[in-house]
């Protein structure tokens, strides 16, 4: 017994030297974090992170959390959110499980434990099946729902394991969660096996041989419930139930006098959603002949300003052909004064169409001529209620971003950071909105360090880098109900420097709402009820606003712009969804 009790001493010093060098990395980390924050320094706050995921343990979890917790700058809180759940170790995660269902059931709780589980979703470990097995099990519905997302992306056996234990707490329950936990072992299955039974006989069966192998890509790197719910979306489009809205339709020529700023049919030609473009001078004559089969309506931004109509004014080559803002032509012999908004009788059905269950998409000036029109005591164009199009003349239409700053010229089309609207993140029209490609998963093997510091292409620390192009003269958004207008996606950009003094804090870039009767209908599958309630059930009586900041199409560049059309896409999946719920009712 001598040798071992010379031994363990040994180990002992050891391992207390290793912890003092963990413990002086850690406040060294600490030190550099807080001038980070203090100097504003987003790679200095990266780097600090990165070096307390480094060190490890449930200290430098705690470090993170905290200041996760009392900051209010929005990059800060992204970075120090997204280092905390960076760590790869089972023991690091097995604490942000933790953490996520103890701290879900108060509303500044709730907001941090969803953005928490939103970084999770580009961590590569396996280890990240622990944490979202517990949200799975004891999360409230959103946490949920997002946790089976982000699991069947895992494709390990823990993860395959919570999903199937998942489904059987659901055979008689939820009836969208149950859906929700099929589709994902569809798609590491690669087909559906019917009943609990043949789940769990199938799994029985292929453990021993480990995870199938991924047979698709997509978005996130492997097919996922989304991925498959977007898919089923696409083929029961039989009558094209989604209407572009849109100056001239393909049946037609271009007319110039007709003055479309965005095509957002091309972006569901890109992805190849079903959709009919309709004519805005058609849609005019008679709106009820289009949204009577219609569920999702996609208006262009549109030239709506009074004014003068006549051909000298409004021909491809006049003073319109590159303004947002026109002057008439001092030549013009006529001045044939209008606007070429849609009328008050048209806004009117639209407004009774959404509120009995359609879904409304708007951009840029939508907000003056339709969302802040119909919808004033939810949102309007900032500051104060929206221009009513049809009396205001264009030299009048100044509170927009181009408007005339003091001290300051004229803000022109410039790109914005975005990052998430915080605590919204686990909202169903944010699903995948995000994403990034995700590396295959490491086996734990028998290391205890396997997976802890491991390099990866993104930092969890890293500035959220998604771009969101602003255009000259875009509406800035004022929002008046902030208990029921969730914002989406947002922009500190926007309350920066000289353009601070025009925005006045308001710095939303995508919202949405619901309106009309917001009652739940009580939606049953052979005899289970849903509990889904509010933004995430989609058996509501009434209809969905989604509205965003410029044009929807300039978003361009293949890292932002493709993730970015999730949220459009998201938005007719649930908008076909509220349809089935409410059919015939």
């Amino acid at each position: 017994m001598k040798p071992a009790l010379r031994v363990l001493p040994a180990l002992g010093a050891v391992m207390v030297a290793a912890s003092l060098v963990l413990g002086a990395d850690r406040a060294a980390a600490t030190k550099a974090l807080n001038e980070g924050i203090a100097s504003h320094d987003g790679q200095k706050i990266k780097k600090a992170c990165e070096e307390l995921i480094q060190a490890g343990g449930k200290e430098s979890f705690d470090i993170l959390i905290k200041l996760a917790e009392k900051t209010e700058d929005r990059e800060v809180y992204y970075q120090v959110s997204g280092a905390a759940t960076g760590f790869e170790g089972s023991a690091e995660l097995e604490e942000l499980g933790n953490y996520i269902i103890g701290h879900q059931k108060d509303k500044a709780g709730l907001a941090l434990s969803r953005d928490l589980l939103f970084r999770l979703q580009n961590n590569p470990s396996n280890y990240v099946a622990v944490p979202l097995a517990k949200i799975l099990k004891d999360g409230v519905y959103d946490l949920q729902l997002v946790a089976v997302d982000q699991l069947a992306k895992c494709r390990s056996a823990d993860a395959v394991d919570a999903l199937i234990e998942g489904l059987k707490r659901e055979d008689k329950g939820d009836p969208q969660l149950k859906a929700r936990l099929t589709s994902a072992l569809v798609s590491i299955a690669g087909q559906d096996k019917g009943d609990i039974a043949n789940w769990e006989g199938w799994w029985k069966e292929q453990k021993p041989k480990g995870v199938p192998e991924a047979t698709n890509s997509a978005a996130g790197g492997t097919t996922g419930p989304r991925d498959l719910e977007r898919g089923t979306t696409i083929t029961k489009q039989k009558k094209k139930n989604v209407i572009v809205l849109a100056a001239f339709s393909p049946e037609s020529k271009p007319e110039y006098n007709d003055f479309d700023y965005d095509s957002v049919q091309d972006i569901l030609q890109k992805h190849e959603y079903p959709h009919k473009v309709v004519k805005r001078a058609d849609f005019e004559k008679n709106p009820d002949k289009y949204l009577i089969d219609a569920y999702a309506l996609l208006i262009n931004c549109h030239y709506v300003i009074k004014c003068c109509r006549c051909p000298d004014c409004t021909n491809k080559d006049g003073p319109m052909s590159n303004r947002r803002f026109t002057i008439c032509n001092p030549q013009c012999p006529k001045h044939d004064w209008g606007s070429y908004a849609l009328s008050k009788a048209t806004l009117e059905k639209i407004k009774k169409w959404v509120e009995e269950g359609g879904f409304l998409y708007t951009e840029d000036w939508g907000l003056v001529e339709s969302t802040g029109q119909l919808w004033p005591d939810k949102i309007s164009m900032m500051p104060g209620p929206g221009l009513d199009p049809q009396t205001r003349e264009s030299t009048k239409a100044a509170t927009t971003i181009r408007q005339k700053i003091p001290g300051g010229g004229w803000i022109p089309r410039f790109a914005i950071r975005i990052s998430p609207g915080k605590g919204n993140t686990t909202h169903p029209l944010m699903r995948g909105v995000w994403d990034l490609p995700k590396p295959a998963p490491k086996p734990p093997g028998d290391d205890p360090n396997a997976g802890k510091t491991t390099t990866r292409e993104e930092s969890p620390a890293e500035e959220l880098k998604r771009k969101w192009d602003i255009e000259d003269d875009s509406p800035i958004i004022e929002i008046h109900d902030h208990d029921h207008v969730y914002v989406l996606i947002e922009s500190e950009d926007l309350d920066r420097d000289e353009l601070a003094k025009l925005v006045r804090g308001n710095i939303a870039v995508a919202v949405t709402f619901r309106v009309g009767p917001t009652q739940e209908r009580k939606v049953t599958v052979t005899g289970a009820q849903s509990r889904a309630t509010g933004e995430w059930s989609v058996a509501s009586k009434g209809g969905r606003v989604l509205h965003t900041v410029s044009h929807y199409g300039h978003q361009n560049s293949k890292e932002d712009g493709d993730a970015l059309d999730n949220l459009l896409l998201n938005f007719l999946m649930e908008a076909q969804k509220h349809h089935e719920a409410n059919a015939g009712k």
